[in-house]
Order: C-alpha cells, then sequence, then structure tokens
C-alpha cells in the first residue's frame, strides 16, 4: 500500500526527482559508453560535449575538444559540404542530415566518418544545439579503396593482356550434374578470338560457342575444376574449324564456375614441331657421316656428340654429355693426350681453327688414329659461343703409309741384296766357267731364275699359290746349277694370297742371305727345308722348317738388321704368326707357323 506522505504533494515531488535523477544517469552512461562518438555541438560548431568514442576517434581528450570547434578538426577538402548542411539546418531547412567525412586526428592522421547530425530547437524554432552521431569507417574505407583498386587493376589487365579470359558459370541439371557452362564475363582479347560482339559472347554457352570441347575431353577437364576446386594448366588441342588449334591455358574454380585464362599458341607449336623434324633430319645427317662431331661450350663441356663417334667406343649420349671434353673415355686413358686435347681445345676457345693427329681409345680398348680438328663458331659480336670438334678415322691412311715406309725400305733392301747376290752369283759362277761362253751362259740363267722369283712374288699377292713352287721359285735359283744343295719335304699344300707374299718375302730372304754369307755361298753347303700341315689352334696353318749345313760358321748378329725385322713383321705383324730363328754353330735354323690362309 502507498502510504500517506508518498501521495502528499512533497512525496510526488519526491518521487518526480529521483525518477529524473536516474532517468538522466541511464543518459549519461549510455552517452558515455555508446559503440559510437556522440557529441552535442552549438550552432557556431563548438564541441559542448564528447563521449569517449569521440575522444578515441579524433585522439583529442574531452577538455581539449571543448577548447575548439568540429570546423577545427574538419578536413578542408570536407568542410564547406559539411558547413552547407549545417546552414541549411540552421535556416530551418532540414533539420537532420548525414554525410561522409574527413576528420584530422591529433598528429595528423586522416580519419574516415559516417556523420550523422540531427538538432534540437528552442521555442523560437532557432537550434539550440546539433546531436552529431560519428561512426569510424577507416577501415572499410581502406579496404573498400583496396578493392576498388584491385577491380581497376584486373579491369585494366583484362583490357590489355593479349591473351583471352573468360568466366563460365556452371549450368546443372535437376541432378545437380554440370550440363553445361554459361558464359558471364568476356575481355576484349576473348571477345576478338571468337570473332563475335560482346553481347554475343555474353549469355551464351560452352558447347554452343565450343561443341568439340566434349569429344576432345576438354569439357571435362571444366568440370573436374569446378567440382574439385583443384586448379589446372597446360596445354592442348582444339579440333577448330580450320585445322589442328593449340591453346596454353590456366583455369580455376569460382563461385560455382570457373575462370580461365588462355592464348593461341597454335604458330608456336608448329614451329616446335618443325624444328623438331628439321633437328631430327640434321640429327639424322650427323649420326649417318663416316666422322667424329660434337658441340663443346667455351669451357669446353661437351652438349651434343654424333652416333658415329658414340659408335666407335660403345658409349653413349649420358655417357659424354655434361663432361669436359678431355676427360671423356676417348682420351681418359691417356693423361698426355688429354694434356694435348686441352691445350688444341684452349686455342680453339680463343678463335683458332685447330687440327692435328692424334690416337685415341676406341671399343674394347683398341687405338684408333685419327684427323681432329677444333673449330670455334663466333656471335655477331666476334665472341666464341660454341666449339666443333670433329674427327675422321684415318687408321686405314696410318697404316698404308707405314706399309708404303716398309715397302720402300724393303724395295732398298731387295735392290741391295739383289746386287750382292748377282755379285755372289757372278763370282761363283766365273770361278766354275771353263770360258767366256761357258759363264755368259750360266750367269744369264741364273740372272732370269733370280727374275723369275721376284715375278712370282709380284704375282703371289694376287692369287693363291702351291708351297712347293714358291720354295723352289724363291730359293732354287741360289743353288748352285747342278748340285744337290737343297732338299725339299712336305705334303702338298695351299697357300692363300696373302700368306704366299709373305712367306714368300720371308724365304727370298733367306736365299738370299744363304747365297751371301750361308749354306749356298759354298759349294759344300747343304740347305733342307720341310713342312707339315697343323690345325690342333683351331685354323688351318703351315709349319716349315729351314736348316743349313756345312756351310762357313755362324754365330748371333751383333744387330737386327732390316733382313731380320722384314722376317718377323711379314709374318708376325702381317699373318699373326710366329718366327723362331736360331744361329746354331753348324748353320741357321728356323721355324716358321702361320695361318695357311688370309685372316
Amino acid at each position: 500500500m502507498t502510504s500517506a506522505a508518498q501521495n502528499s504533494p512533497a512525496g510526488l515531488e519526491a518521487s518526480q526527482a529521483e525518477a529524473l535523477r536516474e532517468s538522466e544517469a541511464r543518459f549519461r552512461s549510455t552517452f558515455e559508453n555508446a559503440a559510437v562518438g556522440m557529441a552535442h555541438v552549438g550552432p557556431d560548431g563548438r564541441w559542448l560535449r564528447v563521449n569517449r568514442k569521440v575522444s578515441e576517434i579524433l585522439g583529442y581528450t574531452p577538455e581539449e575538444l571543448l577548447k575548439t570547434t568540429f570546423q577545427d578538426v574538419t578536413h578542408p577538402d570536407d568542410l564547406d559540404n559539411d558547413l552547407e548542411f549545417l546552414a541549411a539546418t540552421l535556416r530551418g531547412e532540414r533539420d537532420t542530415y548525414r554525410i561522409h567525412k574527413r576528420y584530422i586526428r591529433k598528429g595528423g592522421a586522416i580519419v574516415w566518418a559516417n556523420l550523422t547530425v540531427g538538432c534540437v530547437r528552442k521555442e523560437s524554432g532557432e537550434v539550440d544545439y546539433f546531436i552529431s552521431v560519428i561512426e569510424d569507417i577507416s577501415e572499410q574505407t581502406r579496404m573498400n579503396e583496396a578493392l576498388a583498386a584491385s577491380e581497376a587493376r584486373f579491369r585494366a589487365v583484362q583490357q590489355t593482356t593479349p591473351d583471352g579470359f573468360l568466366i563460365f558459370q556452371s549450368i546443372r541439371n535437376t541432378s545437380g550434374q554440370i550440363e553445361d557452362f554459361r558464359v558471364e564475363f568476356a575481355n576484349p582479347a576473348a571477345v576478338r578470338m571468337f570473332h563475335q560482339a560482346p553481347h554475343e559472347l555474353l549469355g551464351s554457352t560452352m558447347r554452343g560457342q565450343l561443341p568439340a570441347t566434349v569429344d576432345a575431353g576438354i569439357f571435362r577437364i571444366y568440370a573436374d575444376i569446378v567440382e574439385t576446386g583443384e586448379p589446372w594448366q597446360g596445354e592442348y588441342m582444339y579440333p577448330g574449324r580450320n585445322g589442328e588449334e593449340w591453346y596454353r591455358v590456366a583455369a580455376a574454380k569460382l563461385d560455382d564456375g570457373f575462370a580461365v585464362s588462355f592464348a593461341d599458341v597454335t604458330k608456336r607449336k608448329v614451329d616446335e614441331e618443325r624444328l623438331r623434324k628439321s633437328d631430327e633430319h640434321l640429327r639424322s645427317i650427323l649420326d649417318n657421316v663416316m666422322a667424329f662431331v660434337g658441340l663443346l661450350s667455351p669451357d669446353g663441356i661437351m652438349h651434343e656428340c654424333n652416333e658415329t663417334a658414340l659408335a666407335s667406343a660403345g658409349l653413349t649420349l649420358d655417357d659424354v654429355v655434361g663432361k669436359l671434353f678431355w676427360e671423356t673415355y676417348w682420351f681418359s686413358h691417356d693423361p698426355a693426350l688429354q694434356d694435348a686435347i686441352r691445350t688444341a681445345f684452349f686455342r680453339a676457345a680463343g678463335g683458332e681453327r685447330v687440327r692435328r693427329d692424334i690416337t685415341i681409345r676406341a671399343a674394347e680398348g683398341r687405338n684408333i688414329t685419327v684427323d681432329v680438328q677444333f673449330a670455334p663458331t663466333f656471335d655477331e659480336r666476334g665472341n666464341v659461343v660454341n666449339i666443333i670438334p670433329s674427327a675422321v678415322d684415318i687408321s686405314d691412311r696410318k697404316r698404308a703409309e707405314e706399309h708404303r715406309e716398309m715397302l720402300l725400305r724393303e724395295l732398298s733392301h731387295r735392290v741391295k741384296n739383289t746386287l750382292a747376290t748377282i755379285q755372289t752369283i757372278a763370282s761363283h759362277t766365273l770361278r766354275e766357267a771353263d770360258d767366256m761362253d761357258s759363264f755368259r751362259e750360266a750367269f744369264v740363267g741364273r740372272l732370269m731364275a733370280i727374275s723369275k722369283s721376284h715375278d712370282l712374288l709380284v704375282e703371289s699377292t694376287r692369287r693363291d699359290a702351291d708351297l712347293t713352287q714358291l720354295v723352289r721359285d724363291q730359293v732354287m735359283p741360289y743353288a748352285q746349277i747342278g748340285s744337290a744343295q737343297v732338299s725339299l719335304s712336305g705334303p702338298p699344300l695351299e697357300l692363300g694370297a696373302e700368306a704366299a707374299h709373305s712367306f714368300g718375302l720371308v724365304l727370298h730372304e733367306l736365299a738370299t742371305n744363304a747365297a751371301k754369307y750361308g749354306a749356298l755361298s759354298t759349294g759344300e753347303g747343304r740347305l733342307e727345308i720341310s713342312w707339315s700341315r697343323a690345325t690342333d689352334r683351331g685354323r688351318p696353318e703351315a709349319i716349315v722348317e729351314w736348316r743349313e749345313s756345312r756351310g762357313p760358321a755362324v754365330s748371333p748378329p751383333t744387330r737386327r738388321g732390316f733382313g731380320s725385322i722384314l722376317i718377323e713383321q711379314s709374318l708376325t705383324y702381317s699373318m699373326d704368326g710366329q718366327v723362331e730363328i736360331e744361329y746354331r754353330p753348324e748353320g741357321l735354323w728356323a721355324r716358321f707357323r702361320f695361318p695357311r690362309h688370309n685372316r
């Protein structure tokens, strides 16, 4: 129940005063703790009252603000607009206004704010004061500006890039599966590539614009991007109206669709294919020339090598590419050769063409002689950019040169032997002859026998020969006429042309030596020649034994003359045969074993 005191006039007045105080307290609390800035501003712009949020926004204490006007903290570029609205309110034309403006914080920083202004008027209609609500939107403004700048950059890029750019939105059926895509955005480059007006391209579908994407598997690529969210980039071929079209593509999911950047790279693909075929053609030419060809950088690293060079050593490209040229298999066995190759290379790297003959290692450790050249290539400024090493196998030429030298030495030796033999024959014939007529007849006959022997040596290089006949023709002319100095024994045995020629040289050398110094130089000397067949080493061979006796005493020579070298090389070097020679006191003994036919 309400007491009488409370119902009295004094009690009511006190109750109303208490309610007012509570209302003012709630207002002050709301004013001070509002999440936005709130202020009372006089008609002249002076701050009359500010809450804590206004101080936070502007950086001034309440006391500092109450000594200033809002004009003092408004950005100069926004002040006139604010004052126009203020003046209209003062004139009674409006009671509120809302603007977007900038304040200048204490310290000079800019604050963006939304300002909402209302007014409290006197009974006369004049403005008593303004109520300002200030919302700090600096962060939002910066984000909007950044977004606007990003959109501007995006538009600038899309307007100027030569690559096409499209945004597609998925078209799904009632089951939720993607059945097509609709063009939502197209940049100018994409419009040009489709040869359509922008309004024709926008809103069109992928199946309508690019019907071959389904069969080519391209549609599936884009559907997977949307469904999985995984971006994709690569190149694909589109079967266009004028043939194959190649595109470089980068695509990513965007909402329920995707964005794709693409460029026509058909010309590059055609050029690459043409270059590939050209490279294959050049590689085929290089691999089939009978010469070693490579490509080196100016520091000696090997980048290319043709098949001829690789096959010569049983190598692959991986065995040589990336290595220093002089450290590859061909040279790595010989440090001196490596130094020579390195020196020649760096002369070429200095711009000089270098050429020389060297011996390199081939497959299975064989050595071959090559004519190697280093040729530098230059750029437009004259700098060396590559060195091309090339080489030709000249092993056959070298062997021919060595053989020619041996033949020349053999010819000189044979001429000397022939002259010595003729002198010996002349001496023996003169001692045996009773008169000049008998001397002439015997001497001419022996000369004709020697001539026939030389003819046989030449003929034996072109046909097979019977060993018995070969021995008779090479040896018998040096025996005394009518004597039994020479005895022959052995089965019929055919020699191939090479074997006949090589062993004929040996017989000739032995016979001339026997005629000058050995058993055939005296009437009492004897010579036994025997031969047999052999097959125990997996090939048909001949074994020939030469035995002199009853001639002048024999002793080993103090030096190896050309005759000894000729005998050894004719069989061991040319025929892979064996030679045994013993200088026995009673006479020279020799044994020869060699293949009967050419290797």
